[in-house]
């Protein structure tokens, strides 16, 4: 056990958690507005998100599938993460 357990709700490791829920909670709204919006619709963050949630479900112990998280099953959701940062640079650019 060379990771201690969260024994309690007031944990100062429970705050990254929650930064991390809000993070992807505050990108999908980003997301939603992009995508409905009339002039130009646009759902790449959500293509991404996507690209990182599902791959993951079958081994977040939702469901058992008998694997523990490994480096193998992180390959396919590193690819929204890569698009993530590629809408990042591209809303980032300066210029023409």
């Amino acid at each position: 056990n060379s990771i201690p357990l969260i024994e309690s709700f007031g944990d100062m490791r429970n705050l990254a958690t929650f930064g991390a829920i809000a993070g992807v909670a505050a990108l999908t709204l980003v997301g939603i507005r992009d995508a409905m919006d009339k002039d130009r619709p646009d759902g790449r963050i959500l293509v991404a998100l996507a690209w990182i949630f599902v791959p993951l479900l079958p081994a977040s112990h939702i469901m058992t599938i008998g694997t523990v998280l490994a480096e193998r099953l992180l390959y396919l959701p590193s690819l929204g993460y890569c698009m993530l940062l590629a809408i990042l640079a591209e809303r980032l650019q300066i210029g023409p």
